[in-house]
C-alpha cells in the first residue's frame, strides 16, 4: 500500500504529484485511491475549508465534478440483500467497503494494518461507493434532500479509538458534494470483524426527492 508519492493542493480540486527521490515519502493510498492527502500532509477537509460548496448555486453533481470525482455504478451486494431500499422519501443504502485497487479489496484492521490517517482515506473510498449506489437509485445526486444519518463500521483492534477521525473521511466528503444537505447524524463502532476481512464499512440514510 506504500508507494513513493505525494500530493499538493492547487486551488481547487485537489490534483496530484508523484514524489522525487529527494522528497518526503508518505502514504501512498491516497495516491492509489485517487483521494486528497491525509491530515498528516494537507489538514483536515475542515482546515481547507472544504466542507461545503465552493458556490451556493452549485448542484451536486456540479460539485462533483468540480472535485475531479467520477463515479461508477456502483459495487453489487456481497449477499442476497439490496444495495438500496426505498420507502417514501426515505433512501436506505446498505454498507458498502472500501473500492478495489487493482482488483483488490483493502483487508486489514486499524491499530494493525492501518492508521487512523489511512483510514480516513478508506473511509472516503466506501463513501465513493454510497454516492455511486445514491445516483444509480436516484438517477442524479440532485435528487438528494438531506443526508440524515451515516453509520459506520471499523474492524480494529481491542487498543484503537480513533474511530471518529477515520469516519470524517466519509464525513467530509458528503460535506463537500452537498454542502449544507450533507451534514448528518453519525454513529461509529468497532467491531472484532467484517465481512471479507475488510477494515470497515458505512451505511447511511438519505432524504430524497418525492417520485
Amino acid at each position: 500500500w506504500r508507494i513513493d508519492a505525494v500530493c499538493r493542493k492547487v486551488g481547487s480540486p485537489f490534483v496530484f504529484a508523484r514524489a522525487d527521490s529527494q522528497r518526503p515519502v508518505t502514504s501512498g493510498l491516497h495516491f492509489i485511491l485517487g483521494l486528497p492527502c491525509p491530515a498528516a500532509a494537507l489538514g483536515s477537509a475542515r482546515t481547507l475549508g472544504v466542507t461545503e460548496n465552493t458556490a451556493s448555486n452549485m448542484t451536486a453533481e456540479q460539485q462533483l465534478l468540480e472535485l475531479g470525482i467520477e463515479l461508477s455504478t456502483g459495487t453489487d451486494p456481497a449477499g442476497n440483500y439490496a444495495a438500496t431500499v426505498r420507502s417514501g422519501d426515505l433512501l436506505f443504502l446498505s454498507g458498502k467497503a472500501p473500492l478495489s485497487v487493482n482488483g483488490v479489496k483493502p483487508k486489514g484492521r486499524f491499530g494493525q494494518e492501518y492508521s487512523a490517517d489511512e483510514g480516513y482515506l478508506l473511509a472516503r473510498s466506501a463513501c465513493l461507493d454510497l454516492l455511486a449506489a445514491i445516483r444509480t437509485a436516484l438517477g442524479s445526486l440532485n435528487n438528494v434532500v438531506q443526508v440524515l444519518e451515516l453509520h459506520g463500521s471499523l474492524n480494529t483492534t481491542p487498543e484503537f479509538e480513533d474511530h471518529a477521525r477515520v469516519l470524517d473521511g466519509a464525513s467530509d466528503l458528503l460535506a463537500e458534494v452537498f454542502g449544507s444537505v450533507g451534514v448528518h447524524a453519525r454513529s461509529v463502532i468497532g467491531v472484532a470483524s467484517l465481512r471479507n476481512g475488510v477494515p470497515l464499512t458505512v451505511k447511511a440514510t438519505i432524504r430524497c426527492r418525492s417520485e
